[in-house]
């Protein structure tokens, strides 16, 4: 007799994405939070440093996720385990250098590759600031998203403050 449950990997998501974390890493979180040392996981309190970053990086695998190092790799954990996908609210961030064909133009090579540089950098830790994932840095773009289950119950508001802010930087 067959006694594994079927997963069904849409409310998997769903879940995930629109509530702080799995159960089990709610548990976990408090566990998380009486270990030393910061900084930690925004989303399930992991610290990434010292014994305790030690402790969670040996008995749990998790360490800093490459999209924001702000969170722990749980993101790429869980969309490894659970492939697929949901519907679920969001807001996502694209931004690029006005005019930068025109300015490419003008600029030698070194100095339009530092003024793209400059504004990855520059919209890149606002982003992060705002408890945005990176999802893609390309040309002279820059693309990004907010969801509920690692950037807040107000994700969706989080994406208005980068804007202003990458638009005034001077890029």
């Amino acid at each position: 007799m067959n006694n594994t449950k079927s997963v069904d990997v849409g409310n998997v998501w769903w879940f995930w994405f629109t509530t702080s974390a799995f159960t089990v890493d709610k548990r976990l979180r408090r566990i998380f939070r009486i270990l030393p040392h910061d900084p930690r996981c925004k989303f399930c309190n992991a610290p990434f440093q010292g014994a305790g970053g030690t402790i969670v990086r040996v008995l749990f695998g998790k360490e800093r996720s490459a999209l924001n190092p702000r969170f722990c790799n749980l993101c790429d954990l869980a969309s490894r385990e659970f492939p697929g996908g949901a519907e679920v609210e969001m807001a996502m961030l694209f931004a690029d250098v006005r005019g930068s064909t025109a300015l490419s133009e003008k600029m030698r090579p070194v100095e339009f590759s530092k003024l793209i540089n400059r504004f990855y950098t520059e919209s890149t830790k606002v982003i992060i600031d705002e408890d945005g994932l990176v999802e893609k840095l390309a040309g002279d773009a820059v693309a990004a998203f907010w969801g509920a289950g690692f950037a807040g119950p107000k994700s969706t508001n989080r994406m208005g403050m980068p804007a202003p802010v990458t638009g005034n930087s001077g890029c």
